[in-house]
């Protein structure tokens, strides 16, 4: 049941729009107020859970990915990358 309404909720705030951030974690309050109800919800440990989250290295290798990514194109150093590609294969 549960598992259910996680990912029904979540196929529909894909299909609304929503960014996959924001849909998990509007899905996961959702279920977590379900399943534990408005007035138990441990803040503490949700708290914690992102705090922690936050300082794992594997994680921050994503944003900073698209950061470099970003700063490429940005200093349009991917269209000379290409183009040597180019000229290297063909």
């Amino acid at each position: 049941m549960i598992i259910a309404v996680f990912l029904g909720g979540l196929v529909l705030l894909f299909l609304l729009g929503f960014g996959a951030p924001y849909a998990i974690g509007l899905v996961s309050m959702l279920v977590l107020i379900m399943t534990r109800g408005i007035g138990n919800i441990p803040l503490d440990m949700v708290a914690t859970k992102l705090a922690f989250s936050a300082n794992n290295f594997t994680l921050l290798a994503i944003p900073f990915f698209l950061l470099a990514g970003k700063l490429m194109n940005t200093g349009s150093i991917t269209t000379r990358i290409f183009r040597f590609c180019n000229t290297l294969i063909g």
